[in-house]
């Protein structure tokens, strides 16, 4: 007898998917969507506040769009921006307890004015010159310290500027601590009395800077058999112009070191009254250059 094959019934049918399915999943891959969005923009913002400690103040909006422009940081000066430099030299007032007073802060004004003028960030090389007259009679203080000579820079947008529309500003400095004068007033030296300075000036002041114009160095008298105490060979001249900063620093350090052991007093101070060899062992140099650099930080 003949044998037949199996029947084949084929491939089964498909069941159909019911339509509970079909919303569960979807439900599933929505939510799973929204959890990983939620959970980027919660690290986003932890990256944001520990990068960038005023990023709420941040806006993405030119200053006309601004509608409350006290709730937005903006530089006072940008790459448009022009601005003037004004220069002030100081010097400690004559007869005023004759340097005893380690917090004495009268001084007189040498000079006070605008000396660059309609500047850019981007100007480069700017220099120029200026004449006062220096008197002599702080060289005869007892106690003498570097900063009883010493110039400041303020840096004053022009016209017109943000620091027109300043109604307040607030400082680190507590208003007890008595800090030095940043420009004479009335501004420039000599100008006519116009009251007090506004806001803005004494916002434009806090962010003033000051440098010492008197260095100290040490020298051994030329009547004694002694060596001079500080002495510099031509290898180290080269050595201090070659651009090495680390060098230099080690080289300002070391002199620091051993004019504090040898005199038992840090070198940005004379002090004759206690240390009588300061007169004739320590003499200040008056410093005749600086270089100013601004820094437009990103």
């Amino acid at each position: 007898m003949p044998r037949h094959p199996p029947l084949d019934p084929g491939v089964p049918p498909r069941k159909r998917s019911s339509f509970c399915r079909l919303c569960l999943s979807t439900c599933f891959v929505l939510f799973g969507f929204f959890v990983a969005v939620a959970i980027y923009g919660v690290a986003n913002a932890l990256f944001q506040m520990t990068q960038f400690s005023h990023s709420r103040v941040f806006q993405n909006q030119t200053l006309n769009e601004v509608k409350d422009r006290a709730a937005v940081v903006r530089p006072l000066v940008d790459g448009k921006q022009t601005f003037d430099i004004a220069v002030s030299v100081w010097a400690a007032s004559a007869g005023i307890d004759d340097g005893k007073s380690e917090f004495d802060v009268s001084e007189t004004p040498l000079f006070s004015d605008i000396v660059f003028q309609e500047l850019h960030l981007v100007d480069k090389h700017i220099s120029v010159n200026l004449t006062y007259q220096l008197p002599i009679s702080i060289f005869q203080r007892l106690i003498l310290k570097e900063n009883d000579l010493r110039a400041s820079f303020v840096l004053i947008p022009t016209v017109p500027s943000l620091v027109n529309q300043i109604t307040n500003f607030s400082t680190w400095r507590p208003e007890t601590l008595k800090i030095s004068s940043v420009r004479s007033w009335p501004f420039p030296l000599g100008a006519a009395d116009h009251g007090p300075q506004s806001i803005a000036d004494r916002a434009l002041d806090s962010f003033g800077i000051s440098m010492p114009m008197l260095e100290f160095h040490e020298f051994g008298s030329k009547c004694t058999k002694s060596e001079p105490i500080l002495e510099t060979d031509s290898a180290d001249e080269v050595a201090l112009s070659d651009g090495n900063n680390e060098d230099d620093e080690e080289y300002y350090e070391e002199q620091e070191q051993v004019q504090k052991d040898t005199t038992g007093e840090p070198p940005g101070v004379s002090d004759i009254s206690k240390y009588p060899e300061h007169a004739s062992k320590r003499h200040p140099f008056v410093v005749t250059r600086y270089v100013v650099q601004l820094w437009d930080a990103p």
